[in-house]
């Protein structure tokens, strides 16, 4: 599953690239765009998460987003930091 966390859409871009998802495994895994539609599902879906994650950390905005959604997957508070905030 990729990191997920809802952005506002600025409304600059009306396309979807279809093909986006296997030129970020190609450039990732550095293999032929076309050797990507041939690896079984359960790879595929590794590399793209990895990709995506991997693109992410790249720039400072891509590192705030992953640290959104992964508090976006909390599900219990962190009562160590809310004790040192609300004492």
């Amino acid at each position: 599953m990729l990191p997920y966390y809802p952005i506002e859409d600025n409304g600059a871009f009306h396309w979807e690239i279809y093909s986006y998802s296997n030129k970020m495994i190609a450039d990732y895994c550095n293999i032929p765009i076309t050797k990507v539609k041939a690896l079984p599902l359960d790879e595929w879906l590794i590399y793209r998460r990895d990709s995506f994650i991997f693109n992410c950390e790249q720039s400072e905005k891509g590192r705030r987003y992953l640290k959104n959604a992964y508090l976006m997957t909390q599900t219990k508070p962190d009562i160590k930091r809310l004790k040192e905030v609300f004492g």
